[in-house]
């Protein structure tokens, strides 16, 4: 989750007054948002090529 790292250190910029981190901000925070949907994706997949098991 590295982009939500950067996300966080460059809103620290942009609370510090800093209006050229707003940039860096916005690219890192869609660079996380687009991990977290494809991580979310290949949990569903994973869970829903198990079908055949049996639930416990």
């Amino acid at each position: 989750m590295g982009g939500a790292g950067l996300a966080l250190v460059s809103l620290g910029g942009v609370l510090r007054g800093h209006p050229w981190a707003w940039a860096p901000f916005a690219v890192s925070a869609a660079v996380a948002l687009r991990e977290v949907r494809w991580l979310g994706r290949r949990h569903r997949q994973a869970r829903e090529a198990q079908f055949d098991r049996p639930r416990r």
